[in-house]
């Protein structure tokens, strides 16, 4: 419902609001499976499970036609059935959240990827044939997909980095963190952590300290 709504209100091109809101990844979880597919004619659309399919199959396209071809197989948007990688709260005896079954959601957030499979992916998105060189450089020059927040202040050229979390009820409780980031040197750093606490320091902070404290000779 919250999809059609955007649809139906449209795009002001004058309004330059940043809002994050993730729609366009819950656009692409509906587009492509569409142009890919055709028409998802299983059941009545108004239903739940209309979304579902269309998710399923949107998962099935990324991973036959982006992940698999990277050398990343198996990727899901599912916890794994026997071991699933659990979330927590830094510093608490707490068992541990599985987030579980992430499939409507999988674009948006969602996918269950190490932190090499995530490197693999950003490297190949950098330097292989995902996007073409003259789409990457739009991509680093709009910041698109990119936080511009880390574009000054740094000893070695622009940054580029994005993030993201996902918590269970309380935002500073059980949860993960993770964080991807490209310096201008071809270098770029993969950070996942499976717990949260809001007193830690900023992983940008983290991955931008670290990277120009290699540049210190001894």
């Amino acid at each position: 419902a919250s999809l059609r709504q955007y649809v139906e209100d449209g795009i002001d091109l004058g309004d330059k609001t940043y809002a994050y809101q993730n729609t366009n990844y819950a656009m692409f979880r509906m587009i492509i499976p569409y142009l890919w597919k055709g028409p998802f004619k299983l059941i009545d659309p108004s239903e739940d499970s209309y979304a579902t399919g269309l998710a399923k199959l949107y998962v099935e396209y990324v991973s036959e036609h982006v992940l698999g071809p990277i050398g990343i197989v198996g990727a899901s948007c599912k916890a794994s059935a026997s071991k699933p990688t659990l979330l927590y709260e830094l510093g608490s005896d707490d068992p541990g959240w599985n987030p579980g079954d992430w499939t409507l959601f999988c674009g948006t957030a969602g996918w269950y990827l190490s932190a090499y499979e995530l490197a693999r992916f950003l490297a190949h998105l950098r330097y292989g044939d995902l996007l073409s060189a003259s789409l990457r450089q739009v991509m680093d020059d709009q910041f698109l997909g990119w936080r511009e927040s880390v574009s000054t202040g740094n000893l070695h050229g622009t940054y580029h980095t994005h993030g993201g979390d996902i918590w269970n009820s309380d935002s500073c409780g059980q949860g993960m963190t993770g964080a991807i980031m490209h310096f201008p040197n071809t270098v770029g750093v993969a950070l996942l952590i499976n717990s949260r606490n809001c007193d830690l320091a900023s992983k940008y902070t983290l991955l931008k300290n670290a990277y120009d404290g290699a540049w210190v000779m001894p």
